[in-house]
């Protein structure tokens, strides 16, 4: 689903080839390779998610590297030798953190933007759980109208009568900073109240619906202090956080 949602094509003979390797080394009955070929995919995953979904790398800076091990991968049965050489190689060509945060902290709300923001929440909330207690935040199907989540604007984007408007935060509103991504229902329940009154419906009324999503009761625990008065300073250094999270743990290329 993530490879599909970056649109980067070069990776997909690399895939066929390294499993093909993969087989011929006897990989089927082997514990040991099996586990080593999902973590490859979900390194080209990860890589991909850092360099281009993110930083905006062109899709071809791939292009000679995934043709040489294809064919290191033709060539061999020794599907564990040729993967460590190639987790080598793109360790060395991912995007710094520096470089990473600075394009992830300009993430913002929109149409098009939709889906990779219910992606990056969606592998920030599920990220060490055990495959039976995952949410499925992110739908790769963009036929279904209606997802189960929405994307929530914790600093609402049209503050109720009782808010004393803040025109700076208003200017970033849409930052990834000040997003969540809930159940349609939950988010229909929270409106447009002010961040402190949202803070008291899922701490009170509204908690056993975010029980499910790890990440939204951290953040709660996280700021609780900072959202009565929730501003562009808290979104900004939220959006920070998010992508460190991201880069040295959720995405790390390790």
């Amino acid at each position: 689903e993530g490879l599909r949602l970056f649109k980067i094509s070069q990776v997909y003979p690399l895939i066929y080839s390294a499993t093909s390797c993969f087989v011929r080394s006897g990989g089927g009955k082997n514990a040991k390779l099996s586990k080593q070929l999902i973590q490859l995919i979900e390194l080209l995953e990860k890589y991909h998610f850092v360099n281009n979904a993110i930083c905006q790398h062109i899709g071809n800076e791939v292009e000679k590297l995934y043709a040489g091990f294809c064919e290191q991968y033709g060539g061999s049965d020794d599907f564990e030798k040729i993967t460590k050489k190639l987790t080598a190689e793109l360790k060395k060509q991912v995007a710094s953190e520096e470089e990473f945060t600075s394009h992830f902290t300009e993430i913002s709300y929109s149409g098009e933007s939709i889906p990779i923001i219910s992606y990056i929440f969606d592998r920030i909330n599920n990220s060490g759980l055990h495959p039976g207690h995952r949410v499925h935040i992110f739908n790769s199907d963009q036929k279904i109208l209606r997802k189960n989540h929405n994307i929530e604007h914790f600093y609402p984007q049209t503050p109720s009568d009782d808010m004393t408007v803040d025109p700076i935060t208003l200017e970033v509103v849409d930052s990834i900073g000040n997003l969540l991504a809930i159940s349609f229902r939950t988010n229909s329940k929270l409106g447009n109240l002010s961040p402190k009154k949202k803070l008291e419906k899922l701490n009170g009324l509204l908690s056993r619906e975010i029980q499910n999503l790890p990440y939204v009761q951290e953040f709660i625990r996280t700021y609780s202090k900072s959202i009565p008065t929730w501003d562009s300073k808290a979104i900004e250094e939220r959006a920070k956080s998010l992508a460190k999270q991201a880069y040295t743990e959720v995405w790390k290329i390790a």
